[in-house]
């Protein structure tokens, strides 16, 4: 058996630390809020002009968060006519607060914000307008 092997038939949580199996490891809570600003995007979506007017906004947002030491850009996110930055930090609202006027300043418009506090059991939904 190999130390990621499971053989027991344990239902408990179980990390690896230094290669080895920890099974009595407590399951971790996200220690920041996680902010997603999702924007909606069109058949314009797929080209490399909407990509190209994205990175400015994606470099002032992310000179701007760091600046500010709220949290941090982790990376972006495609799918579904959605194109989505994902954020981490302390505060959610404080972000948005900093973020917003350089996110309304993206060639497409923001259908949403994922919201996800810290030490929530969900993410939840809500209007970049509130």
């Amino acid at each position: 058996m190999n130390a990621l092997d499971d053989s027991s038939g344990s239902t408990e949580p179980m990390t690896v630390n230094d290669g080895l199996v920890d099974d009595k490891a407590e399951p971790s809570a996200q220690s920041d809020d996680m902010l997603v600003v999702v924007f909606s995007v069109d058949d314009t979506f797929a080209s490399t002009d909407f990509f190209d007017a994205m990175w400015p906004v994606e470099e002032r947002a992310i000179e701007a968060i760091d600046a500010s030491g709220l949290g941090f850009l982790d990376g972006n996110d495609t799918g579904a006519n959605e194109y989505g930055l994902c954020f981490f930090g302390s505060d959610w609202r404080a972000m948005w607060k900093l973020l917003e006027p350089i996110m309304r300043t993206a060639p497409a418009p923001i259908a949403r914000l994922d919201v996800w506090p810290a030490g929530a059991p969900d993410m939840r939904v809500v209007s970049p307008d509130d």
